[in-house]
């Protein structure tokens, strides 16, 4: 079974020391780079989607031929066989295996780039203590720390998606095993009964 994915990054803000210091030039310069990072969370949301749904697809189809084996042999034979057992038991499986991989296609809560303009239009922004001046720079550092929350989110999210992606997809490639297995165990059993 893959690790869960750690939970590392801690809550952030940018410190008084630093907000004495940073030009609004340089502002400018790290919420471009933040917005890169956090369109980079977006863009592995989909990759996670679009890899999910196509094993999903795999997985529904595989499960179909299982099931419909498993159907032809109970018309061909009439009762319970070894192989009849272990392709059952192998659908369960792979039903369970599609219902993983389904947790990576349904949407998941992302957050996006920019915020709506309502947000900066509070008494906060137009405080009297902010001089005119410095407006657009803590503006820019308000949205610097908003875009760092983000980032987290967005990463927190990946991280536990692509969890289950690794869980599933090690689940399906294992699943010709996990049934040569039963069937040999089923064998053997049989062969062994009096």
């Amino acid at each position: 079974m893959p690790r869960k994915p750690k939970q590392t990054d801690e809550p952030w803000g940018i410190s008084d020391e630093y907000l004495q210091q940073i030009t609004q030039e340089e502002a400018e310069f790290i919420l471009e780079h933040g917005e890169k990072t956090l369109q980079d969370t977006l863009e592995t949301n989909k990759i996670i989607t679009d890899k999910a749904s196509g094993f999903l697809t795999l997985t529904i189809g595989i499960f179909a031929a299982v099931v419909g084996y498993s159907i032809d042999r109970w018309d061909t034979k009439g009762h319970w066989d070894e192989m009849l057992i272990s392709t059952s038991i192998g659908a369960v499986y792979l039903l369970f295996v599609a219902i993983v991989f389904s947790i990576n296609v349904y949407p998941t809560n992302y957050y996006v780039l920019g915020a709506r303009p309502q947000v900066f239009f509070n008494k906060n922004f137009f405080n009297k203590t902010i001089k005119e001046d410095n407006r657009k720079l803590f503006l820019y550092i308000n949205e610097i720390e908003s875009c760092q929350i983000r980032i987290i989110h967005n990463r927190q999210r990946n991280d536990r998606r692509w969890y289950w992606f690794r869980f599933a997809y090690r689940a399906l490639i294992g699943s010709p095993v996990l049934l040569v297995i039963i069937y040999l165990l089923l064998t053997i059993r049989q062969s062994c009964s009096p």
